[in-house]
């Protein structure tokens, strides 16, 4: 299982994230889960290490609670709409990257959509990997995933990705 990375607001879900973290956690392993305060070390740059945790990450799961669209900053504007916020520099992350989003909506949350995940009904896709290991110390990966089916191909969004991976 891929790492799977926690976006919500404290001030609308921090509740449900703790609670979804815990149950991931116990799922998938504490290591495939990243949720900011269990996982960055004080004095870590939030924004370098956001970018990284996303990049790493094959799924955002953001929670979206009754007020996160309306929560204000101390200057009164709309946090959503300041370029600093981190919930809103985490979930551009996961889509300039083309990661998955898995939008949860709790309680009273906004009616309307104010996020759309890039999933498309249908889709499917082959993972194809080969890993070598050299005296259990150094391990060399090369994986290549294609994404097929539902109609869509667009050179603009395509996922098909191949990567390497070097581990010590």
């Amino acid at each position: 299982m891929g790492r799977l990375f926690i976006s919500y607001r404290r001030q609308d879900s921090e509740w449900a994230a703790r609670v979804v973290c815990d149950e991931l956690s116990e799922h998938f392993g504490k290591e495939s889960v990243f949720m900011d305060i269990d996982t960055l070390a004080p004095g870590d740059d939030f924004v370098e290490a956001i970018e990284r945790a996303v990049g790493n990450c094959h799924a955002l799961v953001a929670l979206i609670g009754p007020q996160w669209l309306t929560i204000r900053s101390p200057s009164g504007a709309r946090r959503l709409d300041e370029s600093n916020d981190f919930v809103r520099l985490e979930i551009e992350a996961a889509r300039r990257m083309t990661r998955d989003l898995l939008i949860t909506y709790l309680g009273r949350a906004p009616a309307k959509r104010v996020l759309r995940g890039n999933f498309i009904r249908g889709r499917k896709s082959i993972n194809v990997a080969v890993e070598f290991t050299y005296r259990n110390a150094w391990s060399l990966e090369f994986r290549y995933v294609n994404f097929f089916a539902a109609g869509v191909y667009n050179l603009l969004s395509d996922r098909d990705y191949f990567a390497t991976t070097v581990k010590y």
